[in-house]
């Protein structure tokens, strides 16, 4: 993360611990969430269901859009512009390699074992609108079943940024604009539960699903902007309002788990991310506190950055196990998953992931 130097506005006022990590290259306690959100999807994969792994890929939505739209801010602030060209490079050799590595993997063993191939399924994923075939066609289990939430940030992503600029030259600022919007995807959602929209729609589509990513823009916006000063200060004096709202957060989940996924779709895919943007406000802000800072323990740290790479292989290896070995004992079945997608993460970071982050900074390096 790049630090705007030497004292940007937004800086004025908010508490030192959340300046003090906003400012930092790597934001505190946001890798070790993303690695509990990560296994958390693996685990329930595996067969836990009672891990929640919807309001993983929830969070996982909020973090995107915060993180994409805090470095969009950051880069304007310093340069005074924002690259399209350069955000787009960035973003796809990030994502890419690891994943169209994992396809290609996935078609190699899915083929070698004489399984059936999905091939709707598995182009869909190829041209990330995994999501929209879902929302239409309804869920069909492959090794590629859980790249739909990838396709949906990846829309985000290619239509976001030209947004954020366009939103830069209007009078109203971006903060009231993304905020109209959310709004209007909450009534648009719960309008098309009342007509019986089908869940899978409700639940992949790009129209019924973006509100979370854009709750974490709106949640970077308006810290930009110096909205939340008073907020941040309020969840810096009161370190018990962290316990509070993860409270509140574990009680709509259970809520949400409810039969029926009517509460999910209903109230919960509204509330749940707000809750998870003042989560994020309030780890940020204690990050140095010694209740919030062994997110950052470097075990934890290190799954974080692998997390990536954990969310895309994991499918692969868990498939693979509860179908060749169904009735293995969990205390068997639970270790060699765990070493399998360790094994899987670690690979595609070495060897795949890490050299496009070499040619990324050296591009990146490079006028223009």
């Amino acid at each position: 993360m790049a630090t705007d130097s030497p004292q940007a506005a937004w800086q004025d006022g908010l508490p030192e611990g959340l300046v003090a990590g906003l400012t930092r290259r790597q934001i505190p306690t946001l890798g070790g969430l993303r690695a509990i959100a990560a296994w958390t999807v693996v685990f329930y994969h595996l067969g836990l269901r009672a891990a929640p792994s919807a309001q993983a890929v929830v969070f996982f939505f909020v973090l995107s859009g915060f993180l994409i739209t805090w470095l969009l801010l950051a880069e304007e602030t310093r340069l005074g512009r924002v690259s399209l060209k350069r955000f787009y490079i960035r973003r796809t050799l990030r994502i890419f390699p690891a994943f169209y590595a994992y396809w290609l993997a996935s078609v190699a063993v899915l083929t070698a074992l004489h399984q059936p191939l999905a091939w709707p399924v598995m182009w869909a994923a190829f041209f990330y609108v995994s999501n929209w075939y879902h929302a239409i066609h309804g869920v069909v289990g492959s090794a590629v079943s859980h790249c739909w939430s990838l396709g949906l940030e990846e829309q985000y992503y290619l239509l976001w940024p030209p947004v954020f600029l366009w939103l830069g030259r209007q009078r109203v600022r971006r903060h009231v604009w993304v905020g109209v919007v959310i709004a209007a995807i909450w009534l648009h959602r719960a309008l098309a539960l009342q007509r019986g929209v089908s869940f899978d729609y409700l639940y992949h589509a790009l129209d019924t699903r973006v509100d979370q990513v854009l709750v974490g823009s709106w949640l970077a916006l308006a810290l930009h902007a110096g909205l939340l000063r008073r907020l941040a200060h309020t969840l810096h004096r009161h370190l018990w309002l962290l316990p509070l709202n993860l409270v509140l957060l574990a009680w709509q989940m259970s809520r949400d788990a409810q039969p029926g996924w009517s509460g999910l779709l209903g109230v919960g895919l509204a509330v749940e991310p707000l809750l998870m943007a003042i989560l994020l406000l309030q780890l940020m802000t204690h990050h140095a506190h010694r209740a919030v800072r062994w997110l950052d323990a470097r075990p934890l740290a290190h799954l974080g950055a692998l997390s990536y790479s954990t969310y895309v292989w994991h499918q692969l290896p868990v498939a693979g196990i509860r179908t060749l070995h169904p009735h293995w004992p969990w205390a068997l079945k639970l270790p060699v998953a765990i070493g399998a997608v360790l094994l899987a993460s670690h690979v595609s970071w070495w060897l795949v992931e890490q050299p496009f982050a070499r040619l990324k900074l050296r591009l990146m390096r490079a006028p223009g």
